[in-house]
């Protein structure tokens, strides 16, 4: 069968928490000083497993402690060198160079950007979700500014995450100490804001203490196949109230004719893995947005605490692995119910939407071998160009090859 994840395409996230004074959380943590910003580090995140599985659906990945990852994410613009090339002597194995031999492309898929479950009502009755948020203009940074930031006066913030996972911040500084510099900074961040065209949130009805993110624009390469999917998930708690899971966000997408699949879980901040109540409030998607050339796409999960603090977790990733991830976990449905041709069509899919992924190929060299199709051999010979000698040893005990292992072929490419 097709083996769950090596890893999952990198992401880039960046958490950042603000607690109140007066008791509560901070002051527990010990890492609060009156109107200070909580800091959690930078991060880059791999959402999923990393071990090795036979030919199985992958179990959904936990909202918990991410896998960093230092590598920019997968399909980031040139200058990090040369792409490599295609396992079977085709041409350089990037989305659009990419060709499997005898296995023909996909038709294009070029579409405008379709979202369920976004965008909806921010609550801020007592946090503050991001007030602008978007790709800067050349998009080389995910940006978010905060600029009521709650229980400081006049205080705001904007925060930028770079492809590699490096932020960087720009703050107020505290009214008391420099009544004139904190109006020169807050016009500065209001300036960076506009002029980098970052998208700003719509008022509700007054007394509502709500607002709206802008609806999603743009076209992007999977437009016309796939409509983007968010969902909130409540906090849950046993018969007795006590928390058990923390609010979270998932975020996915839906081929055509087919039901959702999750495969982003934006980290929660140590904060709520280490106090559960305090993040109960609730987790919402204040932004998603595609970058000006669109390809990459960005997003900001805007968590609620109690007593008046919040979180904004920013993270991007290439429109070709978010892509190629929810065509593979479609895929692997239909793959564990033995519906091998439905599976073989959403792998072809994820092979060329994000040739670098050698899951990919791999989950396609399954299905084919299923139908018994002799196409399976270039499918995994690239999946093992990719993933060198742990596709081997899987493929050698895989139960998907069981029709193959007699062929000269898959002899010599699992040696």
């Amino acid at each position: 069968m097709s083996y769950s994840l090596f890893g999952r395409p990198p992401l880039v996230v960046h958490v950042r928490s603000k607690m109140t004074a007066g008791g509560g959380v901070g002051d527990v943590l010990g890492r609060h000083d009156g109107m200070r910003w909580f800091l959690v580090p930078t991060m880059a995140l791999a959402v999923g497993s990393l071990a090795l599985g036979g030919c199985r659906h992958r179990a959904a990945a936990p909202s918990g402690p991410p896998a960093a990852v230092t590598a920019p994410p997968s399909g980031a613009p040139a200058g990090g060198g040369a792409p490599e090339p295609a396992a079977d002597g085709g041409a350089p194995a990037s989305s659009a160079a990419f060709s499997l031999a005898e296995i023909p492309r996909p038709e294009p898929a070029r579409g405008p950007l379709r979202m369920e479950g976004y965008p909806r009502a921010l609550n801020h009755s007592m946090s503050d979700p991001a007030d602008a948020f978007g790709f800067v203009r050349d998009g080389s940074e995910l940006a978010y500014c905060v600029f009521d930031v709650c229980c400081r006066e006049g205080a705001a913030l904007c925060s930028f995450l770079a492809r590699d996972g490096s932020r960087r911040d720009r703050e107020t500084p505290d009214a008391d100490e420099d009544p004139r510099a904190l109006a020169r900074v807050m016009a500065e961040l209001e300036k960076i804001a506009r002029d980098e065209g970052l998208a700003r949130l719509k008022e509700g009805a007054p007394g509502r203490y709500e607002s709206f993110p802008p609806a999603p624009t743009g076209e992007w390469a999977y437009g016309a196949d796939i409509t983007v999917t968010s969902l909130e998930v409540a906090a849950t708690s046993d018969a007795k109230g006590t928390t058990l899971a923390p609010a979270s966000l998932k975020i996915g997408g839906r081929v055509r004719g087919e039901p959702a699949v999750w495969t982003v879980f934006p980290p929660l901040p140590d904060l709520c893995r280490q106090y559960v109540d305090a993040c109960v409030n609730g987790a919402q998607l204040n932004g998603f947005t595609l970058s000006p050339d669109a390809s990459e796409v960005g997003w900001l999960m805007y968590v609620m605490h109690p007593s008046h603090g919040s979180s904004w977790v920013p993270g991007r990733q290439s429109v070709h692995a978010f892509a190629g991830q929810i065509y593979n976990d479609t895929g692997m449905r239909h793959h564990g119910k033995k519906a091998y041709e439905a599976a073989r069509d959403l792998f072809v899919k994820a092979t060329y939407a994000d040739p670098e992924r050698e899951v990919f190929a791999y989950n396609l060299a399954c299905a084919l071998a299923r139908l018994g199709d002799p196409r399976a051999a270039h499918a995994l010979r690239h999946a093992i160009a990719k993933g060198g000698d742990r596709v081997k040893a899987r493929a050698r005990a895989d139960a998907d090859f069981a029709g193959m292992k007699a062929e000269a072929w898959f002899a010599d490419a699992v040696r």
